[in-house]
């Protein structure tokens, strides 16, 4: 038994809140799809990566389709999403709320 599997199989039926609870019903899909990724982490860590990755490109769509600002390029796969030179960024002021 790996580390990982000793570490599910003793958390196993233990009931966590998930870090992403605090969403609201609007990201309800969203939500749904990291708690999936967050509940494979230990047990099935490629599981777990296939729905962070799910989640990640669920919020890029959003994102796309709710600001006005960012226009999609051609192709909507996840690489073109990010590396368009509109795609959502960080600036300073979200740096300030964060820190």
């Amino acid at each position: 038994m790996t580390p990982c599997q000793f570490i599910a199989h003793h958390l196993n039926g233990l009931s966590a809140m998930s870090n992403f609870a605090f969403l609201p019903s609007e990201f309800r899909d969203i939500q749904a799809s990291a708690t999936q990724a967050e509940g494979h982490i230990w047990g099935d860590p490629r599981a777990a990566c296939f729905h962070a990755r799910f989640t990640l490109e669920a919020i890029v769509h959003w994102l796309y389709r709710h600001d006005r600002d960012l226009q999609p390029p051609d192709d909507n796969n996840l690489g073109a999403l990010l590396e368009r030179g509109n795609a959502p960024r960080m600036d300073d002021d979200d740096r300030k709320i964060l820190s």
